[in-house]
């Protein structure tokens, strides 16, 4: 039975041997093979005797590859021949005007080629990491060595139609094309270092735009002894403070929608928008806030992430960056958020001019598509058990539930009046309507009116100026009561009421500022002595709300 086993095993072996001689023999005649179907040369190689690609190969031999901002010693034809793996479209020579075929052509040595441009610009743009196929259900978006990216599809890529494709080399393919691929800036690029289009956005974002160090592409040297490190070779990248807030409108990974105003009506909106953001004289800063302030109302809602995750259905309605679930959930108004974009008034319905950039495109209009109202001039709304305020009563901390509405219970101690006043900030210059949200305890409907009479002032400066001239107060029923004559609240314990104070005028802004508040005093203005049976001196505060409004008609 040994003997058996043992001549199995040798038989085996001698099968096995054979098996991996002939892979072997396979392998080897595989690589150095005159079969058109097995890769034989690099990429470089197979290029470079080609009488077809020689203008390219003569950009590629003449010009010096850049780490970041670190020259190195070799070409871009010796990065082709090397054993990374890339997959690049050879544009064809009759894309390329002379002019330019002059400039990418120039000597190696000559100082006045900018290799660094022509390498990110021009070779980087048609150059890609790893293997990308084409076949006939290709769609792929291809980001490049220059970072920018590429949709391509089974016949064309970026609208540039394929020539010939998948041609295999040992260290990547080659697709010819019957064109070249534009580089073009990204969003973000057009308008920090665009044309003088845009001048009034470059000049805005190089104010709250710094450099910083990338520290995948800096060298290292060490922690110092602050404990921070340093690079022997530090590579700079610009960063804008502002991407946070509009999306990263530079990263390429993403395709968005930028609209922006002609430079007409560029002007004519800054002037219209800049007056509701005018501070008072005692801010030092005024002007640059007041910049500041008008550039980011303007652009509340330009950006837009059309990745299909976040716009799942564009023809119905689209979401700008700045649109937040959560807030959509709490807010009864639908911030953020525009419905059938591409119908006949609808936010992209007015384009004059459209400019593809390497993330997205920008929308050119001569007609502003946003309210007011529903991007920067929103009510402000002050919940009243949980703001400032001083007053002349006992505050209960215990909070009444109403309706699911929470109030601030207004208790009076020994007095038949009481009397409290509110501060609220951030409210822009101009018009708006003062709500004030009650809930009145222990009352019934056949109760004497129960009186509270509002006082609205703010500070522009050092004094405090009372708006009286230009407070009216409507009362629920919609009847306009005469100024300064108290309102009467006639409710239940069923109930809220909403005294509205207004329209009033404020005369500067106070947007993210402290140095200026508004003050809504309000105080009982009953004379009658309570009957417990009918109602008591409690009362409860809900929110105080300013809604922005219109400016009054003036009567003749």
């Amino acid at each position: 039975m040994k003997t058996i086993n043992n001549i199995i095993r040798k038989t085996v072996w001698a099968a096995s041997a054979v098996l991996v001689m002939a892979s072997c023999n396979d392998a080897w005649n595989d690589h150095y093979s005159i079969n058109p179907d097995v890769p034989s040369k690099t990429i470089a190689e197979a290029i470079e005797g080609d009488d077809n690609y020689s203008k390219f190969v003569e950009v590629l031999s003449s010009t010096l590859v850049y780490d970041g901002n670190k020259k190195l010693a070799k070409t871009y034809l010796d990065l082709l021949n090397e054993s990374q793996f890339f997959t690049i479209w050879l544009p064809s020579d009759n894309s390329i005007s002379p002019e330019r075929w002059e400039e990418y052509t120039m000597d190696i040595d000559d100082p006045k080629k900018d290799h660094k441009k022509i390498g990110e610009e021009f070779i980087k743009n048609h150059i890609a990491h790893f293997k990308h196929d084409v076949s006939a259900v290709t769609n792929e978006k291809i980001v490049m060595l220059s970072n920018k990216a590429f949709r391509s599809g089974h016949d064309n890529i970026d609208d540039v139609q394929y020539l010939k494709t998948n041609i295999r080399c040992v260290n990547g393919i080659i697709h010819e094309i019957d064109g070249e691929l534009e580089y073009r800036p990204n969003i973000y690029e057009v308008l920090t270092k665009g044309e003088s289009t845009w001048e009034n956005f470059r000049k805005w974002f190089a104010k709250y735009t710094k450099m910083e160090i990338d520290t995948e592409k800096s060298i290292a040297s060490g922690i110092n002894q602050e404990g921070k490190m340093e690079y022997v070779d530090s590579v700079l990248v610009e960063k804008s403070i502002l991407l946070d807030y509009f999306g990263k409108v530079n990263g390429e990974d993403s395709d968005f929608v930028v609209i922006l105003p002609s430079p007409a009506l560029f002007k004519e909106m800054y002037d219209s928008i800049s007056g509701f953001f005018e501070y008072g004289s005692q801010i030092e800063s005024r002007d640059s806030l007041q910049e500041y302030w008008t550039f980011r109302a303007m652009m509340t809602d330009m950006f837009f992430n059309m990745n299909p995750v976040i716009n799942v259905a564009p023809n119905d309605s689209v979401v700008s960056t700045r649109f937040s679930i959560r807030e959509r959930r709490t807010e009864p108004v639908p911030y953020h958020v525009y419905y059938k974009p591409k119908d006949a008034g609808g936010l992209f319905a007015n384009i004059i001019d459209t400019i593809r950039c390497s993330n997205g495109s920008i929308y050119v209009v001569d007609q502003w598509p946003f309210e007011d109202s529903l991007t920067f001039r929103r009510p402000i709304k002050l919940e009243a058990e949980n703001q400032r305020y001083d007053s002349k009563v006992v505050l209960q901390d215990k909070r009444i539930i109403s309706s699911n509405v929470s109030v601030m219970d207004v208790t009076v101690t020994g007095k038949n009046d009481w009397s409290i006043t509110y501060y609220m900030q951030d409210n822009l210059k101009g018009w708006y309507n003062v709500k004030i949200v009650f809930y009145a305890q222990n009352m019934t409907a056949a109760s004497k009116p129960y009186s509270v009479a509002p006082t609205v002032s703010y500070r522009p400066d050092k004094e405090l100026v009372e708006l009286f001239n230009s407070i009216q107060y409507v009362n629920i029923r919609g009847r306009l009561v005469p100024t300064l004559v108290p309102f009467d609240v006639c409710t239940n314990n069923q109930k809220i009421d909403t005294l509205t104070v207004g329209p009033v005028n404020f005369g500067t802004c106070n947007y993210m500022t402290n140095s200026n508040r508004v003050e809504i005093a309000l105080k009982c203005g009953a004379s009658l002595k309570p009957n417990p049976d009918d109602y008591s001196w409690k009362i409860g505060i809900d929110c105080i709300i300013l809604e922005p409004a219109s400016e009054p008609a003036v009567s003749e």
